[in-house]
């Protein structure tokens, strides 16, 4: 803790993520990930995922 026992934003931002991260655990991730998935996926086109893609392999190929 800094000074007179104020927490820096980062150290709240990090105290948030571990608590965060015990609620939650490996399978909560997971299925937030699952979810954020499936969200975007009914946002997004075949055309715009083949696009997304081609961007993918140009970005690693430089």
């Amino acid at each position: 803790m800094s000074e007179q026992g104020k927490l820096s934003r980062q150290e709240a931002g990090q105290r948030g993520g571990q608590a965060r991260a015990e609620q939650l655990g490996h399978e909560g991730y997971v299925k937030m990930g699952k979810l954020g998935g499936e969200a975007r996926k009914q946002q997004m086109s075949p055309e715009d995922y083949a696009a997304m893609g081609q961007k993918g392999g140009l970005a690693r190929q430089q």
